[in-house]
């Protein structure tokens, strides 16, 4: 009874160290990936995706904390701006923007400044979205994320995406909306996010 109450004890004492261990190798990973996110400099305002929120910042954030953020997440507003950030070191997971009530001419409006802003896109499709893919060198042109994607997958690390309830430069389909609809852009990192699930997943056990 008793050899066996020591090897219960071994083993649970084994599985706690090897949960521990995982749950720091994903840790360092995140923080890899979240400093490669951040030298991107993309976001809204003085907000970085992947960089350390300021003490301004939080205490902003605090302030002005939005309900039903993720779990080990808080998310707040400032201005036109949601931004998503880590409970336990404030780094910044994913900011974005709400369009309501939109016309056809402020959607294209809204289109030309970011094009202005990003570029050329990565990706458009269905006259719905837009994309602009970025790796770590920098943002992804057409032809090359074609080709990677032709090759097998495309390293992708950040995507700014634009998505429009309605076909762009045309009346919304539903005609009870009248000449409005609605629209967000999003910066987000897919790399960070899975770390970031994986790590809160691991340290819920």
């Amino acid at each position: 009874m008793k050899s066996t109450i020591a090897a219960l004890i071994t083993l649970l004492a084994l599985l706690s160290h090897l949960t521990t261990s995982h749950a720091t190798a994903i840790e360092r990973e995140l923080t890899r990936v979240a400093e490669e996110v951040a030298t991107l400099k993309l976001g809204f305002n003085d907000y970085i995706l992947g960089g350390t929120l300021s003490a301004d910042q939080k205490e902003t954030g605090l302030n002005h904390a939005v309900e039903k953020s993720l779990a080990g997440t808080y998310k707040f507003k400032e201005g036109d701006v949601f931004v998503i950030a880590s409970l336990e070191n404030d780094t910044v997971l994913g900011m974005y923007k709400e369009f309501d009530d939109v016309d056809p001419d402020q959607l294209k409006s809204i289109i030309g400044s970011l094009m202005f802003e990003y570029g050329d896109p990565t990706v458009t499709a269905h006259d719905k979205l837009i994309y602009w893919a970025y790796n770590k060198g920098g943002k992804i042109a057409q032809d090359a994320y074609d080709f990677e994607r032709s090759a097998g997958g495309s390293k992708i690390l950040v995507t700014i995406k634009f998505s429009s309830k309605d076909r762009f430069g045309q009346p919304p389909e539903k005609e009870s909306d009248g000449q409005k609809t609605s629209a967000y852009l999003m910066i987000s990192s897919d790399r960070l996010s899975q770390l970031f699930l994986a790590l809160n997943k691991d340290t819920d056990k």
